[in-house]
């Protein structure tokens, strides 16, 4: 099943071992994809606090252990984006004022480029790391647990 920030979508689950701040959504709810997309935006801000924009999309998948269905993230995108990037480096050229100067006020007006440039390869790790600690997550509880059919 496809869900935009399918990523988080797990942590909109039930189970005492995980964080407090997740949030249940009952399979049964008629807008189950809604509450679990909005409850695991609202998560999102726990797990990256960066000053940008963090959206994450990707699939997941039913893997059958042991006779238990558990969630795995599978084909994770993500993009972030800002606002401004300010950059400032010392010491360039060899101390030379001038040169350093310059480089500076062209870094800062195009910051945008530099931005793209640095936070593509970021960005992977960043989904890397991300999406080991989701499916170490989802390895908590089963499936039927994290989003049983009805909430107590």
């Amino acid at each position: 099943m496809l869900f935009s920030t399918v990523i988080f979508l797990s942590f909109s689950c039930i189970s005492a071992k995980l964080p407090h701040y997740i949030k249940p959504c009952a399979r049964s709810n008629p807008n189950f994809n809604e509450c679990a997309l909005k409850h695991a935006n609202e998560n999102i801000k726990e797990l990256v606090k960066v000053g940008q924009e963090t959206e994450v999309n990707g699939t997941y998948i039913l893997e059958n252990i042991g006779g238990k269905s558990f969630l795995k993230t599978v084909k994770p995108q993500a993009r972030l984006t800002s606002k401004r990037m300010y950059l400032r480096f010392e010491n360039l050229f060899n101390g030379n004022k001038l040169l350093e100067d310059q480089m500076n006020k062209f870094l800062d007006a195009n910051w945008k480029d530099v931005y793209e440039e640095l936070t593509e390869p970021g960005t992977e790790v960043m989904l890397e790391i991300l999406i080991s600690i989701i499916n170490k997550i989802h390895m908590i509880a089963p499936f039927e647990e994290m989003f049983p059919e009805k909430l107590p």
